[in-house]
């Protein structure tokens, strides 16, 4: 069984309160999973048995339909934890899990190990506030998109949010459609549209590289904040 990095542990919001020696205890309980690419980590509305801390690669949360639409509800990377709110409440799963990157390492901490800390420890008590706060915030944010915003801006901030230093971005047209609510087809049409107005530019090799200045202008330029994202598109179009 692979030893848990302790000194990675003191990173997380829940234990930088922590001595080295209190997390040598709790890192005893802790074991390490290896996923490849795709590979479930569990399901929607099964028991819940862990909290979860990414060491390395990303793991996707996401609610998905009996007819299998997906919508993607965080991407998680290195040092984030999931599956807390399931673990606190005490009831089954709220999502289901997958890894995204082959090779994603995850760090797994037992249920009972994180209520009993969180029941008893006023440190954990106050982190988990902290985080699950942030996390509502988080799905106020993505419920307010996906209700209020054009799906054009909804890809735009997308793109905008993964994009590399260089702009580059790589989502798959599938992995941009759970993200933004729709299907790919849809999002095809998206991009051409955001291609055309001069806000992007795709290779063949299917990376996508993002005007960062153009899409930004497209979420909220003080000069078109308060017309229709199809004006703003005409604006993008004459500008």
């Amino acid at each position: 069984m692979a030893i848990v990095d302790v000194r990675f542990l003191h990173t997380l919001p829940y234990f930088q309160e922590f001595s080295l020696t209190e997390l040598a205890r709790i890192g005893s309980q802790v074991h390490q999973r290896n996923f490849e690419a795709n590979e479930m980590i569990y399901l929607a509305e099964q028991p819940v048995e862990a909290f979860y801390v990414v060491r390395h690669g990303r793991a996707r949360v996401f609610e998905s339909s009996a007819e299998g639409k997906e919508q993607v509800l965080f991407v998680v990377g290195q040092g984030a934890t999931f599956n807390d709110a399931a673990v606190f409440d005490g009831g089954p799963n709220l999502a289901s899990a997958q890894a995204i990157d082959p090779g994603a390492v995850l760090y797994v901490l037992p249920a009972s190990l994180m209520a009993r800390l969180a029941a008893t420890d006023l440190r954990v008590t106050s982190a988990a506030i902290r985080t699950l706060a942030s996390r509502a915030r988080h799905l106020a944010t993505l419920a307010a998109d996906l209700s209020l915003q054009h799906l054009t801006q909804r890809v735009a901030k997308l793109l905008l949010e993964e994009s590399r230093p260089a702009g580059g971005v790589t989502l798959t047209k599938q992995e941009i459609g759970t993200r933004v609510g729709t299907v790919r087809e849809v999002v095809s049409r998206e991009l051409r549209r955001l291609e055309q107005i001069g806000t992007i530019t795709r290779g063949r090799d299917g990376i996508v590289q993002v005007d960062r200045r153009a899409l930004n202008a497209l979420l909220g330029s003080p000069e078109i904040a308060v017309t229709s994202p199809e004006e703003r598109l005409a604006y993008l179009i004459a500008s």
